[in-house]
C-alpha cells in the first residue's frame, strides 16, 4: 500500500523537528487502481509534512495549551460510490485566516475589499493558490511558496478535488476526493455554442431544463430554483470565454442547468442541451497546453469527434469567486424567487430507476432529470423493492437481469402487492426475445423496451402515457 511508507517518514520529520507526533492509519486496505496509487504518494507526502511542519506545535507549545505533548495525525481511506476519500487530519493549531488574508492580499492574490468580503471557507481556499504560504520563516520542510497549489494540481490532473477544514486551536483536515480509477471517466456531454464538452458525472448532482420565467434576479446574478436549492445560474460558455453567438442563449425559449458541485459547493451551470452519458478514455491535453484553465483533458467520443473534458473543480471556483454578470435572458428576467412561490409550484413526478449497470442507471437518470422529473435509483430489483416500502413512486423503470432479485420478480411483486398493484412499470432490458417480451408482460409490466433500440424520446414517450 501506498500508505505503508508513512510511519518512517512522519517519526523521522518529527525527530528533525522536535515535535512528538503519532500517526494514525484507517482504510489502507482500500481497493483503488494502481495508477491512482502511484500518483497520490507525492500530494499525500507534501499534507503530511504540512501537517507536522505548520500544524502540530511543540511539545511545550500543546501542553501550554492544555493539550497532550504529542500531536496527533490521522490518514483515512475510504470508499464512497465510484470515488475515494482520502483525508489526512491533525490536532494542531489549525489554519490562522487573518493570516491567510493578509498574505493574499501581501502576495496581490486578491484585491483587499474583495478578501474582506470571503467568508472563511473562501479564506482557506486561497491556501491552495500559487505563491501563497501562511509561514513568516522559510524552513527546508515548508514555506517556499511552492506548495498545496502543487498537491492541488496533482489531485485535479487525476480528476479529484481537494478541499479543507481548519478550526483555530483544534486542527485542520484535508480531503482528497479521488476517482476509483483513471483507465476512464463516466462524464456526461453537453453543448454550449455549438461546442461539445465532457462533464465527469461525479460532479453533476441535478439536470433540469428550464425556461425563461424560471429564472430570477438577485444581487446582479442570474439564479434559479434546483431542487430545493436556488443557485446562481452561470452560462457555461461566458465561463469559458467563448465568443457569443449572433442570437441569445435562450433563443429557444429554454436551456438545461446543471448543478455541478465539489465538496459542498454547488452552482448551476446554463448550457444549450445535454447529449448523452459515456464512459471516456480522458487524455491529458499535450504540451503546452497541459494548464489550460478549465480543462481536464480531452477525449474520443466513439464518432470520431475530439472533446474537452471539464476540470470541474475549475468551473467551480470560477463561478463561485466570478463577478455580478448581465441576465442570460434580460428580456425576460423574473424577480428572484422565493420560498412560498416556489412551493406553490406542482411536484414533479417521482420514478424510481432500477439496473445494476452503474452507466445506464446514470443515463436514465439524466434523461428524466433533464425531462423535469424526480428520480429515485436502485442498483438491483431487492434495494428497488425496499425502497419501495419507504418512499411513493409515480412510476418504475427496471431492467430485468439484475443480482438478488430480476425485474419480472419485482414486477411480479408490485402487482401482488395491495398498496402498489396499479403501480405502472416499464421494463428496460438487452433481453429481446419473444419469450422475455411476453415473459415481462405476463409478469405485469405495461411497457417493454429493448436497449438495442433505446430511444429517450420513445422512453419519455412511453412514461408520459402511464403517468
Amino acid at each position: 500500500s501506498v500508505l505503508e511508507s508513512f510511519p518512517r517518514m512522519v517519526r523521522d520529520l518529527a525527530h528533525e523537528l522536535n515535535k512528538q507526533v503519532h500517526l494514525t492509519i484507517t482504510g489502507g486496505d482500500t481497493e483503488v487502481d494502481r495508477s491512482v496509487l502511484e500518483q497520490i504518494k507525492a500530494p499525500l507526502t507534501h499534507l503530511l509534512r504540512n501537517s507536522i511542519d505548520h500544524g502540530i506545535e511543540t511539545p511545550e507549545e500543546r501542553i501550554a495549551a492544555g493539550k497532550s505533548a504529542e500531536g496527533h495525525i490521522t490518514v483515512s481511506a475510504a470508499q464512497r460510490g465510484s470515488s475515494i476519500v482520502i483525508e489526512v487530519q491533525d490536532d494542531g493549531r489549525g489554519i490562522d485566516s487573518a493570516a491567510v488574508r493578509t498574505g493574499a492580499i501581501q502576495r496581490g492574490v486578491v484585491e483587499g475589499a474583495e478578501a474582506e468580503r470571503m467568508s472563511e471557507h473562501d479564506l482557506l481556499w486561497l491556501i491552495f493558490r500559487s505563491g501563497m504560504s501562511t509561514r513568516t520563516k522559510v524552513t527546508d520542510i515548508s514555506g517556499r511558496g511552492v506548495g498545496l497549489d502543487v498537491v492541488r494540481d496533482h489531485v485535479e490532473r487525476l480528476r479529484g478535488y481537494i478541499d479543507v477544514a481548519s478550526v483555530p486551536g483544534q486542527g485542520t483536515r484535508f480531503s482528497l476526493h479521488l476517482p476509483l480509477s483513471v483507465a476512464t471517466t463516466l462524464c456526461l456531454i453537453v453543448e454550449s455554442r455549438a461546442t461539445l464538452f465532457a462533464i465527469p458525472a461525479s460532479n453533476v448532482f441535478r439536470v433540469k431544463r428550464i425556461q425563461r420565467h424560471e429564472i430570477g434576479r438577485a444581487e446582479g446574478r442570474d439564479v434559479v430554483r434546483i431542487g430545493d436549492q436556488v443557485l446562481a445560474l452561470h452560462d457555461l460558455a461566458t465561463l469559458l470565454a467563448i465568443p457569443a453567438p449572433s442570437s441569445p442563449v435562450l433563443a429557444d425559449g429554454a436551456v438545461y442547468a446543471l448543478m455541478l458541485g465539489i465538496a459542498d459547493q454547488r452552482v448551476a451551470i446554463a448550457v444549450d442541451a445535454v447529449h448523452e452519458v459515456q464512459e471516456l478514455v480522458v487524455k491529458p491535453l499535450p504540451a503546452p497546453l497541459g494548464h489550460v484553465p478549465h480543462i481536464a483533458g480531452a477525449s474520443n467520443l466513439g464518432t470520431g469527434a475530439i472533446t474537452l473534458v471539464l476540470n470541474a473543480a475549475d468551473v467551480v471556483r470560477t463561478a463561485i469567486q466570478g463577478i455580478p454578470h448581465a441576465s442570460i435572458a434580460p428580456e425576460m428576467a423574473a424577480p428572484a424567487m422565493d420560498e412560498e412561490a416556489a412551493q406553490a409550484r406542482a411536484a414533479p413526478s417521482t420514478i424510481l430507476v432500477a439496473d445494476d449497470s452503474f452507466t445506464t442507471r446514470s443515463l436514465e437518470r439524466n434523461i428524466l432529470e433533464t425531462a423535469g422529473y424526480t428520480v429515485r435509483v436502485a442498483a438491483d430489483g431487492m434495494e428497488a423493492w425496499l425502497l419501495l416500502q419507504r418512499e411513493p413512486v409515480d412510476l418504475v423503470v427496471s431492467d430485468v437481469m439484475m443480482p438478488h432479485m430480476t425485474g419480472f420478480e419485482l414486477t411480479s411483486r408490485i402487482r401482488g402487492d395491495k398498496r402498489l398493484g396499479n403501480l405502472p412499470v416499464v421494463l428496460v432490458t438487452a433481453q429481446e426475445s419473444p419469450q422475455d417480451r411476453e415473459q415481462g408482460l405476463a409478469a405485469g409490466a405495461d411497457a417493454y423496451l429493448v436497449k438495442s433500440a433505446f430511444d429517450q424520446d420513445n422512453l419519455l414517450t412511453t412514461i408520459g402515457r402511464l403517468i
